[in-house]
């Protein structure tokens, strides 16, 4: 490995200050020695160096974004529970010899057509709107319910 300045370039500013042809080319070559030898890291091998640690910095963030990734799709769909449309409901029953059957529940009408039934109640003790009730259900039926 070559030292990381001109050896030659010391011994003449040795030379140059006064010391014998020799003993400053000695002492170039001993300075030389003691840098390469004390592991001192020059640009190139920073360069080097930082070009591994981003290709192993880019192939981590790979396969972290593969587990995230991974994660999500076997992750269980949740949906936020709504207000006018509440999960379905299932019960359990049993029929003769044991075996267990899941009969869905039946599922809730539109909001719309619960109002329209709330207002029929209302009309069955004579406290009724007839213009309310046309209203309702018309948009019982929008909402794809049935009056």
């Amino acid at each position: 490995m070559s030292a990381p300045f001109d050896t030659l370039q010391l011994a003449r500013g040795f030379e140059a200050a006064g010391f014998p042809l020799d003993q400053a080319s000695k002492m170039a070559e001993a300075v030389a020695q003691a840098t390469v030898s004390a592991d001192l890291a020059t640009k190139r091998d920073l360069r080097e160096l930082e070009q591994r640690l981003t290709i192993r910095l880019s192939a981590a963030m790979v396969v972290v974004a593969g587990l995230l990734f991974g994660a999500l799709h076997y992750w269980p769909p949740t949906t936020a529970p709504s207000i006018s449309a509440p999960a379905q409901r299932t019960s359990v029953g049993s029929i003769g010899s044991g075996d267990i059957v899941l009969a869905a529940a039946e599922p809730q009408r539109p909001y719309s057509c619960r109002l329209l039934d709330d207002a029929e109640r209302k009309c069955a003790f004579g406290a009724c709107d007839q213009r309310d009730r046309d209203r309702l259900r018309k948009e019982c039926l929008r909402d794809g319910g049935r009056p």
